[in-house]
């Protein structure tokens, strides 16, 4: 999905998109990923995993063919829109095939590979895409973005197995798309109130606007800019290539460690990390310096774009699950809603650098929030032992 990265500074140029006008495009896949969270959630559990999977796919290979048609910002907002309509789609049924074959002792090492694929999609899109986009033009690289989409989907249907199983049923989940959907919103309401899922929502929804607002906003102008590196596009490619070597390198030690510690020790330092690598990137000036905040923020993307999954999935029961991840994905389209139009509204008032610097502050500040969250429940939790070890002594 990040493929269209590089082409994107020269269409917002041709189109004549300011950055905030370039903010909404974006915030507009955000929107529609926050809108379709129930809906293919209750695909998921009505209809199977690999339906989610095939049917969202085929969504964002929609999105692709239609954004070369696009001659305004309307137009290619609503492009974004189908797009982020088959991203939740795929991301609700591979989430749940992932948290289906883990238990909590592997949950770690099943779920940090995918989030480390993902990143590694948004970070290596903008390599390849530039790369075809030198060969074949915008409009063929678009094209072939399409037709790679619907292979995968193809692929998708024929080897991913359904993990659905009629034990889910039993324990709540409805094979009727409707009543799934009902049932979806029931538990939604309940499960927002719970304190785990409400910190992992806080950290969710802090990387989201962090990919949102800087990889996919404000980052590539920084890198492009002449006011900013002035990189050329083959240099920028190399730049995000790097990052995801380091993201598919880390996936498998990040996963590891997160079953020793358990994933929520992990997502504080990584928010902080992440923040610090914000806020440092407007002191590069030159390649050198900007590949070392962009891999400490490959690292910790590693970490944030997979353990909140995995901390969600341990702290909710099987029956629930669907519903703890869309609640999960819910706070995560929220802050790319936010990321995307905020943090483009700040680069084009203030600048790129207070943009980046605006997207540090909310980074380490939420994973601050997480820290003391999670200090209060804890304190709870023994207040309330406390407690009822007295009334057994009674």
């Amino acid at each position: 999905m990040s493929g269209v990265a590089p082409l994107m500074p020269n269409i917002v140029h041709e189109v004549g998109l300011t950055a905030a006008d370039y903010g909404i495009v974006v915030a507009a896949f955000g929107a529609a990923k926050l809108v379709a969270n129930v809906p293919c959630a209750a695909i998921a559990d009505s209809y199977g995993r690999r339906a989610a999977i095939v049917g969202g796919l085929t969504l964002v290979a929609a999105g692709y063919a239609t954004l070369p048609l696009s001659e305004s910002m309307l137009g290619m907002a609503a492009s974004r829109a189908v797009t982020g309509l088959g991203a939740t789609g795929f991301v609700a049924g591979c989430t749940l095939v992932a948290a289906d074959i883990s238990t909590p002792l592997s949950r770690g090492a099943t779920t940090a590979p995918l989030g480390a694929a993902f990143n590694t999609g948004a970070i290596a899109g903008p390599a390849v895409g530039g790369a075809f986009a030198a060969i074949a033009g915008p409009t063929g690289c678009l094209e072939m973005c399409a037709l790679s989409v619907l292979g995968v989907a193809g692929y998708a249907a024929r080897q991913i197995p359904e993990t659905r199983t009629g034990a889910l049923l039993e324990a709540g989940a409805s094979p009727q798309f409707g009543a799934a959907a009902r049932v979806m919103v029931a538990k939604l309401s309940k499960m927002a109130v719970r304190r785990p899922l409400q910190r992992l929502g806080v950290a969710n929804w802090a990387y989201w606007v962090s990919l949102a607002g800087v990889n996919m906003t404000v980052m590539p102008l920084k890198l492009a800019s002449p006011d900013g590196l002035a990189l050329p596009p083959a240099t920028i490619g190399a730049l995000f290539a790097m990052q995801a070597a380091i993201s598919v390198v880390a996936a498998l030690p990040v996963g590891a460690l997160a079953d020793r510690i358990g994933p929520e020790r992990m997502i504080a330092p990584s928010l902080c990390a992440l923040g610090c690598s914000n806020a440092l990137l407007p002191l590069a000036h030159d390649i050198t310096s900007a590949a070392g905040v962009m891999a400490i923020a490959a690292l910790a993307n590693t970490v944030c774009g997979g353990q909140p999954t995995a901390a969600a999935a341990n702290a909710s029961e099987p029956q629930d699950r669907a519903s703890a991840l869309a609640l999960l994905r819910t706070a995560g389209d929220v802050g790319l809603l936010c990321g995307s139009a905020s943090i483009g509204a700040v680069a084009s008032i203030y600048g790129i650098d207070a943009a980046l610097y605006s997207a540090g502050g909310v980074l380490i500040g939420s994973g601050a929030l997480f820290t003391q969250l999670s200090r209060s429940e804890g304190a709870a939790r023994a207040a309330a032992a406390v407690a009822s070890s007295k009334g057994v002594g009674r």
